[in-house]
C-alpha cells in the first residue's frame, strides 16, 4: 500500500500540472468550493491560510455520511480517536500527540468560542474524554493540525478542532433539516431527525437561530452468559442522542452586535463499546475451594512487611467438612468450550453511560472603525457523566480467597496452569439474572465540571500591510468526580464466606470502595499575533502567549484498605496537591506567495498542557507493583509537570487549472518534552514525565475536478511517533518497570489514506441532478506495546491493518437532497484483540500474573444500509 501511494502521488501531481489550462469560459465557472475559516482569528480562505487546516461544511458532511467525530477521523489527515470511555465522549489525537488517562487533553476542542476539552479523572470507571456535540446544524468544522498554543492556549498541543455554528440571521431566513433511517447488519435499526431555522425578528436589528435534533442508534452486540453461551440481552449497545440550541443576535448599531447562545445535548448508551468475543476452544477448570471462617490467620498482602487479618483459610485443611458450622465450600466449575457467533460479548451485565453538556455564551462584536474590531466572549460550560461497569471481581480479595490454581486445556495443546486468584471468582456459578454473585459493581456516580471563561481580543484589518490580533483570556474550571464499588452482603458472603461486617469488623457502609476527587484549574493568559507584509510575496508572522495556570487537586479513597473511613496522608488514602506554572508559547511563520493561490510557508510553533497531581494508589495496585516488580509506591512521583511540544513545519498550498484542482501538503517534526505518560498497575495508574518523544510525518490533501461532472479527493498521512528517551524504575525481582523506552513507537498506525470520487449527472431540469459518491479508507497495522512495557501482552500485541468502503447514491433538486447509502460495504471485521497473558514478570512473558482466556476483538461497525433526506434553504 505504501508503494502504491508513493507512485500515485507524483503521477497525480503531474496530471494536474500538465493538463491543458486553456479551458472554456463555461467550464471555468465550475471550480472547487472555497471555504472561509477563522482559524487565525481573522476570516480567510482555507486554501490561503499558512496553516495545516481541514474545513468541511454541513452539506459536505451530510453527503459523505459524516455523523460523528469517529466519521470525521476518516477524512482528516493525522486525526485519530485514541479512546472512548463513555457515551458522547472522545479522546482525540492529532499528529501522534495524544492524551492518556488522568492527564489534560492534547487536542483543543471548541464549540464556537467555548473550549470543551477536559482533564481526565483518576480512579475506576471515570468515563474520561471530551464531551463531543453531534454534527448537526453547523456552518463548518475546522481541524487545525499542529500546536495552536498561541491563539488557543493550553490543551492544543497537537491541534484544535472547532465546531462553528450558524449565527442568528439579521437580514434573511435560512433553514436546515435532516432525517435518516439506517439498518445495521444483525442489529436494530437506527433513526435520526432534526430541524433548524433562523432569521430576523426585527429586520437588521434582532434575529434568532433555533435547532433541535434527536438520534436513536440501534445496537448489535449481544450480551452472552459465559457459562452456557446463551444470549441474555440482544443488541445491547444501543444509543440515544438529544440536542437543542437557541441563539439570539441584537445589533443596536451598524457597528456592533451582541449574540446570546445556549446549547444543550444529552448522550446515553445502554452498553458501551463494540467489542465482541471470539470462541473459547478449550476448557477453563477452577477447583473447589474450602474456607474455615472461624480460623484466624494473617497472610501477606503483597506489600513488604504487611499482613492483613484473615479470618478464614483456604485449602485441604477443611476438606470433607462441608456443612459444618463456620465452613464454607465453593463448588468447582468449568467454563468453555464456547462456539460463539459474531457480535456475542461475554460481559457480566451492561455498561450504561450517559453524558450531558450545556454551553452558554455571550459574544459582543464591535467595529470601532473600518480597521479595528473588538470581540469579547463570555462562556459558561457544564457537563456531567455517569456510568456503570459490569460486575467485576476485586483482585486483592481473590488473591486471598482462591488458594488453588485454574487449568485451561485446549485439545492437542499443553495444559496451561493459571495462578490462583487472578481473574477468577471462586463462586461465579451464582445465577441471579444470569450474573455471578461474587461480584461488585463499579459506578461513576458523578464526573461533573463547570467552568467560566472570558476572552477579549482586538484585531486590525487583515488587508493592511501590518495587522495584529491581541487579547487576554481567563478561565476557571471546577471538576468533581465520585466513584464507588458496591458489594452486597449476599455477594460478599458468596465470595468469602463472610459478611462485610464479619470480614472488616465495621458495619456495612454500603460500598466496597469509594473515591472522591476534586480538581480546580485557573488559567490566565495574554497573547498577541502580528502579521507583516514585507512585499507582495513575502509575509512574516510572529506571535506569543504567556499563560499562568494553577491546578489544585485532592482525592480521598475510602477503602479497600480494611474499609478505611478516615482517609489520611500517612496511609496514602488521601492525596492533596497543588501545581502552578507559567508556560510561554511562541509562534513564528514565514509565507512566500508565488501567486495569490500558490505559496509555501515555514512555521515554528509551541503548545503546552497543564501538569497535575497523581491519584491515590490503592492496595490492589500496590500489591501488584510489589508482586510483579518488587517495588513500593514510594518510588512513584506524587506530581507531574506540564509538557510542551515544539513544531517545525514546511507546508504549501497550490491551486491548478483555474481553480479546478488544489493540493495542500506539509511535512513536520514535533519535539515533545516531559511527555505525560500514564502507567497502569493492577487497575491503578500514575502519570510520569518521560523526558522526550518525537513525531515526524507528512500529510497531503488534494481535490481535482477534471470535468464538470467528476470530482476526486484524497488525503494521506505518514506519522512516525516514538519516545526518544527511556524512563524506568529498576525493579527488585529482575524486571524493571518501564514508563517508556527509547525507540518505543506510539500505539497508532504510521500510514493512513482516504480517497473518494463523486459523479454528478445533471437532469433535464436545470435545478435537479443525480450524484454518486464512493469513499475508501485504509489504516496501517501497528503494535500496542513493546516487551517490558506494563501493557505488553504477547497474545494481543498487534492491531491489524483495516479498510472501509462507503457508497452513496443521491438526488438533488433545489433545496432537497435524498440519498441511499451503504457504510462498510464489504463488512470488514478486523480489529484490535485483547486477552491472553498480561502483567508479565519477565521480559519474554514466560511467567505472568494474569491470564484471560476470553479473547475480545474491537471491530468496526458492521455493514449499514439506509436512506437520508436533507433540506437546506
Amino acid at each position: 500500500m505504501r508503494n502504491r501511494l508513493a507512485l500515485m502521488a507524483p503521477c497525480a501531481l503531474g496530471a494536474l500540472i500538465g493538463t491543458n489550462s486553456a479551458i472554456s469560459q463555461e467550464d471555468r465557472s465550475v471550480v472547487l468550493e472555497e471555504i472561509t475559516v477563522t482559524a487565525t482569528r481573522v476570516s480567510d480562505s482555507v486554501n490561503r491560510v499558512p496553516l495545516a487546516v481541514t474545513a468541511q461544511t454541513q452539506r459536505a458532511l451530510d453527503q459523505q455520511g459524516i455523523r460523528t467525530i469517529a466519521d470525521l477521523e476518516a477524512t482528516v489527515p493525522s486525526l485519530r480517536l485514541s479512546g472512548q470511555e463513555g457515551s458522547g465522549l472522545a479522546t482525540v489525537s492529532i499528529r501522534g500527540i495524544r492524551q492518556t488517562s488522568s492527564t489534560a487533553a492534547t487536542t483543543g476542542f471548541y464549540l464556537d468560542e467555548t473550549a470543551l476539552q477536559k482533564r481526565a479523572a483518576a480512579g475506576f470507571g471515570s468515563a474520561n474524554g471530551t464531551p463531543i456535540p453531534p454534527l448537526f446544524d453547523l456552518e463548518r468544522v475546522e481541524v487545525l493540525r499542529g500546536p495552536q498554543g498561541t491563539l488557543f492556549g493550553g490543551g492544543s498541543e497537537g491541534g484544535t478542532i472547532r465546531y462553528i455554528q450558524p449565527e442568528p440571521g439579521l437580514t434573511e431566513y435560512s433553514s436546515y433539516a435532516r432525517a435518516q433511517w439506517m439498518q445495521t447488519k444483525d442489529g436494530d435499526p437506527s433513526y435520526e431527525a432534526g430541524a433548524a431555522v433562523g432569521g430576523p425578528i426585527v429586520q437588521d436589528k434582532l434575529g434568532f437561530r433555533a435547532s433541535v435534533f434527536g438520534r436513536e442508534n440501534g445496537g448489535y452486540i449481544d450480551l452472552t452468559d459465559y457459562r452456557t453461551g446463551q444470549v441474555y440481552q440482544e443488541n445491547a449497545n444501543n444509543n440515544k442522542i438529544r440536542m437543542g440550541r437557541l441563539a439570539f443576535a441584537w445589533a443596536p448599531t451598524g457597528a456592533s452586535k451582541l449574540t446570546l447562545s445556549y446549547f444543550a445535548s444529552h448522550d446515553e448508551t445502554d452498553s458501551l463499546g463494540n467489542g465482541y468475543n471470539l470462541d473459547i476452544p478449550g476448557t477453563l477448570s477452577v477447583p473447589s475451594l474450602c474456607f474455615d471462617v472461624a480460623a484466624a490467620s494473617s497472610l501477606p498482602v503483597g506489600l513488604p512487611g504487611r499482613t492483613i487479618p484473615q479470618p478464614f483459610a483456604a485449602g485441604p485443611g477443611c476438606a470433607g467438612r462441608a456443612g459444618q458450622a463456620g465452613i464454607y465450600v465453593t463448588p468447582a466449575y468449568t467454563v468453555g468450550p464456547l462456539d460463539l457467533e459474531r457480535y456475542q460479548s461475554l460481559v457480566l451485565g451492561p455498561t450504561p453511560t450517559e453524558t450531558s453538556l450545556q454551553v452558554g455564551s455571550l459574544n459582543w462584536q464591535w467595529s470601532i472603525n473600518d480597521d479595528l474590531h473588538l470581540t469579547a466572549v463570555t462562556s459558561y460550560i457544564q457537563d456531567r457523566t455517569k456510568g456503570q461497569s459490569p460486575q467485576n471481581f476485586h483482585q486483592s480479595f481473590l488473591s486471598y480467597a482462591a488458594a488453588g490454581f485454574a487449568h485451561y486445556a485446549v485439545p492437542g495443546e499443553p495444559v496451561l496452569t493459571i495462578p490462583g486468584g487472578v481473574l477468577l471468582n471462586p463462586n461465579i456459578t451464582g445465577t441471579p439474572n444470569g450474573l455471578g454473585l461474587g461480584a461488585y459493581i463499579e459506578t461513576n456516580t458523578r464526573n461533573s465540571r463547570n467552568g467560566l471563561s472570558q476572552e477579549v481580543r482586538l484585531a486590525s484589518s487583515a488587508d493592511k500591510r501590518f495587522s495584529y490580533v491581541v487579547g487576554a483570556y481567563f478561565a476557571r474550571t471546577n471538576a468533581v468526580v465520585s466513584q464507588r464499588a458496591d458489594a452486597s452482603d449476599l455477594g460478599f458472603i458468596q465470595m468469602t464466606g463472610l459478611s462485610i461486617e464479619q470480614r472488616f469488623g465495621v458495619p456495612n457502609p454500603g460500598f466496597f470502595a469509594q473515591i472522591h476527587e476534586t480538581d480546580k484549574d485557573t488559567e490566565t493568559a495574554a497573547f498577541a499575533n502580528v502579521t507583516f507584509k514585507a512585499t507582495e510575496q513575502l509575509r512574516l508572522l510572529a506571535g506569543v502567549r504567556v499563560t499562568h495556570i494553577k491546578t489544585e487537586f485532592d482525592q480521598t479513597n475510602y477503602g479497600p484498605n480494611g474499609f478505611t473511613l478516615a482517609p489520611s496522608l500517612a496511609d496514602g488514602s488521601l492525596v492533596v496537591g497543588e501545581i502552578a506554572e507559567t508556560p510561554i508559547t511562541p509562534k513564528v511563520s514565514v509565507q512566500y506567495l508565488f501567486t495569490p493561490d500558490d505559496f509555501l510557508y515555514v512555521t515554528a510553533s509551541k503548545g503546552f498542557r497543564a501538569g497535575g497531581v497523581n491519584q491515590v494508589f490503592s492496595s490492589a495496585g500496590q500489591g501488584q507493583l510489589f508482586g510483579q516488580y518488587g517495588l513500593t509506591k514510594n518510588v512513584l512521583p506524587t506530581t507531574y509537570s506540564s509538557d510542551s511540544v515544539w513544531n517545525y513545519e514546511l507546508g504549501g498550498k497550490f491551486g491548478f487549472l483555474d481553480g479546478r484542482a488544489q493540493i495542500n501538503a506539509a511535512v513536520y517534526e514535533l519535539r515533545w518534552k516531559d511527555v505525560q505518560t500514564n502507567v497502569f498497575i493492577g487497575g491503578d495508574g500514575f502519570v510520569a514525565n518521560v523526558p522526550s518523544a518525537r513525531s515526524r510525518g507528512a500529510e497531503a490533501e488534494a481535490q481535482w475536478r477534471p470535468v464538470r461532472m467528476l470530482t476526486f479527493n484524497a488525503a494521506a498521512s505518514y506519522i512516525k511517533a516514538e519516545y526518544t528517551s527511556t524512563l524506568k524504575y529498576p525493579g527488585g525481582r529482575g524486571l524493571d518497570l518501564f514508563a517508556a523506552q527509547d525507540g518505543q513507537a506510539f500505539a497508532q498506525p504510521k500510514w493512513s489514506a482516504d480517497v473518494g470520487a463523486r459523479l454528478d449527472i445533471p437532469l433535464a431540469s436545470a435545478d435537479a441532478s443525480l450524484y454518486a459518491r464512493l469513499d475508501y479508507r485504509w489504516l496501517d497495522k501497528f503494535d500496542i506495546a513493546p516487551p517490558g512495557s506494563p501493557n505488553y501482552t504477547p497474545d494481543s500485541s498487534t492491531v491489524p491493518s483495516t479498510q472501509n468502503i462507503n457508497l452513496r447514491l443521491g438526488f438533488e433538486r433545489d433545496s432537497f437532497d435524498v440519498n441511499l447509502f451503504v457504510n462498510n460495504l464489504t463488512d470488514e471485521d478486523k480489529g484490535a484483540l485483547t486477552g491472553g497473558r498480561s502483567s508479565c514478570t519477565n521480559v519474554d512473558c514466560s511467567t505472568f500474573l494474569n491470564y484471560n482466556v476470553v479473547r475480545t476483538i474491537a471491530a468496526p461497525i458492521p455493514r449499514q444500509v439506509g436512506v437520508q433526506v436533507a433540506f437546506r434553504y
